[in-house]
């Protein structure tokens, strides 16, 4: 067990103890890892001090269980610790910050000591793992698992979730404005929302096809979010997407992330039903390749405002789409003979994706606005581009061509953008890679190997 103040380095001195002990706010933060015997005892006695010296004022917690592969570790049984436990209990009414990862027994012993102590916890981070016995580290959520208060429900504003199902951590959720969750099924997903409809900042990681018996079905629309800006969620199944996605109603959402193989269309539902603004838009699993074909061009017109877009591992064909895109509207967007036009990614200024392929390249230098183009014409506030590709380097077809090396060498020493196109493959930046294959000097202060020249952006 150890505490991560560093109270414990002037407690030696007498003159320094008597102000430390005066002091009760510099003993309200500890770390509580709780190791095997022979020194357990007395960081015990540390630990009632850490809690007697901080008097009444409100305790950030944090508590580990020690090193699994440590051998003293093996074997010792979760009983072993029920003294510190109960001592930490004992002042549950202080719990302002609870941050555990423990095994679940020991997780569900955490509790207050009386029926009647009221909570003021703030934020929640529970992380269940499976006993050392059965193995080290993260493993599947334990169905049976429980963590709640023996008095009324604690209503945390932050809130973060591994290895538990929803209905196991019994608290309020009506305060919950952050939270993250690993690990729900569709209908428990649903459920969330229903329960935290206040949320503002919503991360969701792994929701399943599968549904937790005690939860609701999904059968019809959740209440609407109205505090909900940020969602970012992933799947781990095509079935599961549609299931939540066309039944979330977001009328403030602003920025949305999306993990999962697809297909997507259910993103233009959604932002038809909640008649949202977004602001930052990441679509794809940098793991896999996404399915079905992607109506970038719609999108594009459902989110005019848009500042932020990053795609992961489209197929090469919504890849050449998204790229053709961006360079015939590039600028002046008012004169763009389509359909687009005017609001094509007009308010967009970073744009990045993950591909396997080696993309259309020529068309990158199109995506910025022209040296000559005039004071008055309209073009995108394009600055950021970071494109992250997986390509083989045996193939001139796999290089950047020449011509368009010359010319982001040419967008690059301009400054006022960030340029990258990284091959992972290779471990090396592209257009460096590019200019050694064609023979390309690189200018004088253009340092492609970190992602280009930064330059001061004036909006």
């Amino acid at each position: 067990m150890m505490f991560s103040s560093p109270i414990t380095d002037i407690l030696c001195a007498l003159g320094w103890r008597v102000i430390a002990q005066s002091t009760p706010h510099i003993w309200t933060a500890m770390r509580v890892e709780l190791n095997p015997p022979g020194i357990h005892h007395s960081q015990f006695n540390l630990a009632h001090t850490f809690l007697r010296n901080s008097r009444t004022l409100p305790l950030r917690i944090f508590i580990l269980r020690g090193n699994g592969r440590d051998p003293r570790n093996q074997g010792v049984d979760s009983r072993y610790f029920e003294d510190i436990i109960q001592l930490l209990n004992a002042h549950s009414g202080r719990w302002r910050h609870l941050d555990v990862q423990l095994p679940h027994a020991l997780v569900s012993q955490l509790t207050n000591a009386s029926s009647d102590s009221y909570s003021q916890l703030e934020a929640l981070k529970i992380s269940g793992y499976v006993s050392y016995a059965n193995g080290d580290g993260m493993r599947p959520t334990a169905p049976g698992t429980l963590w709640k208060m023996r008095s009324s429900r604690p209503s945390p504003r932050r809130v973060d979730i591994t290895g538990f199902r929803l209905r196991r951590v019994k608290i309020n959720w009506n305060n919950t404005t952050e939270v993250t969750f690993r690990s729900l099924y569709a209908n428990e997903c649903l459920e969330l929302f229903r329960q935290a409809s206040r949320v503002v900042a919503c991360t969701i990681i792994n929701v399943t096809s599968g549904h937790d018996e005690d939860s609701p079905e999904p059968t019809c629309l959740v209440p609407t979010l109205l505090s909900l800006k940020t969602l970012k969620i992933s799947f781990s199944s095509r079935i599961s997407e549609s299931l939540v996605m066309d039944r979330i109603c977001a009328p403030v959402l602003t920025h949305l992330s999306v993990n999962g193989s697809g297909p997507h269309d259910y993103i233009e539902r959604l932002i038809d039903r909640s008649t949202c603004q977004l602001l930052s838009l990441e679509i794809g699993d940098e793991g896999y390749e996404i399915v079905g074909r992607l109506d970038i061009s719609s999108i594009a017109r459902k989110t005019p405002r848009l500042k932020s877009l990053w795609l992961n591992n489209l197929s090469f064909n919504d890849f050449k789409v998204v790229f053709e895109l961006l360079a015939q509207t590039s600028e002046p967007l008012a004169d763009v003979e389509s359909d687009l036009a005017p609001g094509c990614f007009a308010q967009l200024s970073t744009f990045g994706c993950t591909s396997s392929y080696s993309l259309p390249w020529s068309k990158i230098p199109n995506f910025f606005p022209r040296r000559d183009a005039g004071a008055d014409a309209i073009h995108r506030p394009f600055r950021v581009l970071d494109i992250n590709v997986t390509i083989g380097h045996d193939e001139t077809s796999n290089f950047i061509d020449p011509e368009t090396v010359h010319q982001l060498l040419g967008l690059v020493k301009r400054g006022g953008i960030w340029l990258r196109i990284f091959n992972r493959a290779m471990e090396k930046d592209l257009i460096e890679a590019s200019c050694e294959y064609h023979g390309i000097a690189i200018p004088e202060g253009v340092n492609l190997i970190h992602g280009g020249m930064v330059m001061p952006v004036f909006d």
